[in-house]
Order: C-alpha cells, then sequence, then structure tokens
C-alpha cells in the first residue's frame, strides 16, 4: 500500500492482473523531491544560511554551465520571462512563477540533467517561499534588473559576471527575508 500511495506500484485485476512495478518520470521524481523539500521548508528543517548557501553553490554551477552553451531559443525564453515580469498587473504569484521559470530556465540551459533535476526541486521549493515570505519588502524592479543583467550576461556568454549577478541576487532576497522575519516576529508581539 505504501509503494501504490506513492506510485511505484500499480495492481490490475483479473486474468492477466498482477501487481506491476511503475517506472516514475523525472519529473515525477522531480515533483516527489519538490513536495518533500517544500515540507522540510516549512517545518524549518533547514535554516535560511544553509537554504542560501545551497542556492549559491548549485546555482552558480548552473550559470557556468549555462553561460557556456546556452542556446538562442532558450535565450528567447528567458527574454519572454523578463517581458512578462515588467507587466505592472502581474499579481505577487504570477510575478513568484515567471521568476521560477525564469530560474528553471537556467537551469535547463546548463546542459546537465542531474543538476538540471535537483536545481528544479530547489527552486520549485525554496524560489516561492523566498519570495512570498519577502514580497512586501523586495522591489520588483530590483529583482527586473538582477533578471536584465542575468540575462546580458548569459548573452554574452560570461559565466563570472552572470554569477557575481546570481550572489547579488541571493543576498539582496537573504537581506530582504531577513526583514520580513523582523516584521512577522515585531507584529507577533503587537498581537500578543
Amino acid at each position: 500500500k505504501r509503494l501504490a500511495a506513492q506510485n511505484l506500484i500499480r495492481s490490475r485485476r483479473g486474468p492477466t492482473g498482477g501487481t506491476f512495478i511503475n517506472r516514475p518520470s523525472a519529473a515525477d521524481l522531480s515533483d516527489a523531491l519538490t513536495s518533500t523539500t517544500t515540507l522540510l521548508v516549512g517545518m524549518d528543517a533547514f535554516s535560511m544560511e544553509d537554504i542560501n548557501q545551497t542556492r549559491l553553490l548549485l546555482g552558480t554551477n548552473c550559470l557556468q554551465l549555462a553561460a557556456q552553451q546556452i542556446s538562442s531559443e532558450q535565450l528567447s525564453q528567458l527574454e519572454l520571462e523578463l517581458t512578462q515580469q515588467q507587466d505592472d498587473s502581474l499579481s505577487p504569484e504570477q510575478f513568484c512563477a515567471s521568476d521560477v521559470r525564469f530560474h528553471r530556465l537556467i537551469a535547463e540551459a546548463s546542459g546537465n540533467p542531474l543538476l538540471s533535476f535537483i536545481m528544479r526541486s530547489i527552486i520549485e521549493a525554496l524560489q516561492p517561499v523566498s519570495n512570498m515570505v519577502t514580497f512586501r519588502f523586495r522591489e520588483r524592479s530590483v529583482i527586473i534588473d538582477q533578471h536584465q543583467r542575468l540575462l546580458t550576461a548569459l548573452q554574452q556568454h560570461n559565466p563570472e559576471l552572470a554569477c557575481s549577478i546570481f550572489v547579488e541576487q541571493v543576498y539582496y532576497l537573504a537581506e530582504k527575508t531577513d526583514q520580513a522575519q523582523q516584521w512577522k516576529a515585531k507584529n507577533l508581539l503587537k498581537h500578543e
């Protein structure tokens, strides 16, 4: 029953029935990893320092590879996301979704399927949490500017510049997360 609940096996009745092993797709496994990571983040199993350190380590590796081999089609997809992000009518959730897609595209552009697989769970699980925690404090214009400069660095196939911009973004979001947490703690004290 546990294996069936995890969609790893399936049962079929009848003369040709039995229990069969499912071969999960990479997308299914990535979704499961993302769900687990999201759950653990929600339970405070990881500190923000751990999260930011992981994003920096893996994100800069993705950017170094992507800067060397990103295709014109992938650059066009990044441009489309950037154009969407500049729409002032986007809700915070829509902006966050575009931000996730932007960073997922960079991970895919790394050309390393395993790195992209791991980064997908980090991006999908941690980016929305970070964005939704900080949406009151972060400036969309700053994120858009950082994304524009990231895109330019990737167009120029400049991994050092791309990585420095990404580091800037992670530290900016870490600062805004700290502000959000301080604001939340202050408001909790007011209500007690």
